[in-house]
Formats: structure tokens, C-alpha cells, sequence
């Protein structure tokens, strides 16, 4: 299956996610995989303007939030990719690729997609039955949100939690309960199976995808065919 063609856009969030090669675990431990990771993010972030939103490290894949001012998510993914396979490597004394193909993405271009999507991306760890509470999950960025000194490295400031309220007309919560509640309520009607889908798509549309199932989709799909039989008669 060939790949869809990449959009580059300087306004609208990604979703991306990529994961191990063989969907084995990552080859050290998830500490020192998670230091790994959340160093060259950071670094290269910072070195291209990119905005992270979120981001999320399970045993054996990633899930990342982030905006490309510059139109660059091209040169991030392949430099963050590169740098933190090469040091995988290098921690664990295995060669080999680390990831099984170039990440999968989406862009995310309304409100509730925006909405879903972080909290499907939070709540991943709970899916996976690894912690009970969002917050308990050490390798994920969710406390930092709303606690922008809380596990920075020395000499580091991730460019976590600059939301482009511009975008969508909702403000992200600011205090810890209300974060909390936000993140972990449940992703509105089939949420999950869309996101998995918008991976597969260029341009996605959440609104209308995530609010009808397939039942409401062939109703709609029905009653816009009486509608243009009638204008046609009319």
C-alpha cells in the first residue's frame, strides 16, 4: 500500500505515532528509553520551532501531539527518529532499525478531533491496562501540563502545553482537577475507531465521522438521496 502523500501545514496540530520494529518492546528499559526519548524531543523541538502538545511513550511505540509553524514535520520526525534510534542503540548495544516504517499522522483540523485525540493519546496507558489513573503513568507529559517545572532536565524547558487557542474556540483547562477531568473523560461517539482511521487518511473529517455510526451513516446516506430525488422532481 503506498503512502499518502505528507501535508505540511504551519497552523494545524499533527497526531503522529510510530512503533518498534516487529511491535517488539524497545530495547532498554522504559526509564532510560523515556530520558531518550524526551531529551531529543525537546532538543529538536527547540532547534525547529516545534510546538509539542503532548506526547505519550508506551513499551513499544509513541504517540506525539505537535504543530510545525514552519512547515518542517518532514525534517523533525526524520531527525528525532534517527537520533533516538541511533541511542537506543547505543544504551542497549543492539544494531538494527527501532522503528518498523515512517511514522503514521494526522492532521488535525476541528475542535472535537483536537478534544479526542489528546485525551486518546492520555488515556492510552489506561487502555492498555498498565496504570489505573492517567496521572500515575511516569512516561508521558500529562503532569507536565499543568506543572511546567516538573521533570525538566537541567538547562531545559520543553515547549509543552502552548496550545494554539487561536485555532479552536475552547480554552484547554488550567487548573489541575479541571485538566483532570477534561483528559480522562470518555472520547465522544466511536472517537477511537476515527483517530485510528484519520491515521490511515490525508484529511479527515471527526465532526461527521465520530458522530455517526454506521447505522446513522446510511440513514444520513438515505435521506440525502430522498432529498436530491425530490429536488429533482421539484
Amino acid at each position: 500500500m503506498p503512502r499518502k502523500l505528507l501535508l505540511k501545514d504551519s497552523t494545524y496540530p499533527y497526531h503522529v505515532v510510530n512503533r518498534s520494529n516487529d511491535r517488539e518492546a524497545f530495547p532498554v528499559s522504559m526509564p532510560v528509553a523515556w530520558g531518550i526519548f524526551r531529551k531529543i524531543l525537546i532538543e529538536e523541538a527547540a532547534k525547529r520551532s516545534v510546538l509539542l502538545h503532548a506526547f505519550v511513550l508506551m513499551p513499544n511505540h509513541f504517540h506525539l501531539l505537535l504543530s510545525t509553524p514552519n512547515e518542517n514535520i518532514d525534517d523533525f520526525m526524520r531527525d528525532f527518529q534517527t537520533k533516538t534510534s541511533k541511542a537506543l542503540s547505543y544504551y542497549s548495544e543492539r544494531g538494527g532499525h527501532r522503528f518498523q516504517s515512517r511514522y503514521k499522522w494526522s492532521l488535525i483540523r476541528d475542535e472535537a478531533y483536537y478534544r479526542n485525540c489528546i485525551r486518546y493519546v492520555y488515556q492510552n496507558p489506561m487502555r492498555g491496562k498498565m496504570v489505573r489513573n492517567i496521572g500515575d503513568y511516569p512516561f508521558s507529559t500529562y503532569r507536565e501540563m499543568i506543572q511546567p517545572n516538573v521533570g525538566h532536565p537541567p538547562g531545559g524547558h520543553p515547549n509543552v502545553g502552548h496550545f494554539q487557542k487561536s485555532i479552536f474556540n475552547f480554552d484547554m483547562p488550567s487548573s489541575d482537577r479541571d485538566w483532570e477531568r477534561f483528559i480522562t473523560e470518555p472520547l465522544e461517539i466511536e472517537g477511537s475507531s476515527v483517530i485510528k482511521k484519520a491515521l490511515k487518511k490525508r484529511i479527515c473529517n471527526f465532526s461527521f465521522e465520530s458522530f455517526t455510526s454506521r447505522n446513522k451513516l446510511e440513514a444520513v446516506k438515505s435521506n440525502l438521496g430522498m432529498t436530491q430525488a425530490l429536488g429533482q422532481r421539484s
